[in-house]
């Protein structure tokens, strides 16, 4: 299910993308997802280079605190690589969000000591916004009508919340 979100996010590229340099290596990336005005999901998901994943559930989930998991520093290594060659970090700090009520998505990506923030990323390009769709799937959600399924059994609750 995540190598087809590999698929599709290069299938999307319409120019060749550019290759990133050593010193621009991505080190991690996370999503935040924010609140609407009804009772969308708003948590926080990072992975890093060596494979452990941290999701922070904040409100308007079925799991609230912080989780941690280690997917594996093979699959972490595909996924940073594929998100550097796309260059997120040349797209703008914000896009406008012309909805009021929609949820909001923010992309960090960090390269080495930089890091890169995309504000509103629904509204943006659209491999800023297929970066959300994959960073969900690595979560096992998908977003539908605004719930999410609760984590499964291999994640391992680390602060706060309640389960």
């Amino acid at each position: 299910m995540i190598m087809f979100g590999f698929t599709g996010f290069a299938k999307e590229q319409k120019k060749k993308p550019k290759t990133t340099t050593g010193n621009e290596q991505v080190t991690s990336v996370a999503i935040s997802r924010s609140a609407c005005h009804g009772r969308c999901p708003v948590y926080h998901f990072e992975l890093n280079r060596a494979g452990l994943a941290t999701y922070t559930g904040i409100a308007f989930i079925p799991d609230s605190g912080t989780y941690t998991k280690n997917l594996g520093s093979g699959f972490a290594k595909k996924l940073l690589d594929m998100i550097g060659t796309y260059r997120l970090d040349t797209c703008m700090d914000s896009y406008v969000n012309r909805v009021t009520d929609a949820p909001g998505l923010e992309v960090t990506v960090r390269y080495g000591s930089k890091t890169k923030t995309i504000g509103n990323a629904h509204y943006g390009p659209q491999v800023v916004r297929r970066v959300g769709v994959i960073m969900d799937s690595v979560l096992g959600q998908k977003l539908v009508e605004n719930t999410l399924q609760p984590l499964g059994k291999s994640w391992h609750k680390t602060t706060g919340g309640h389960k």
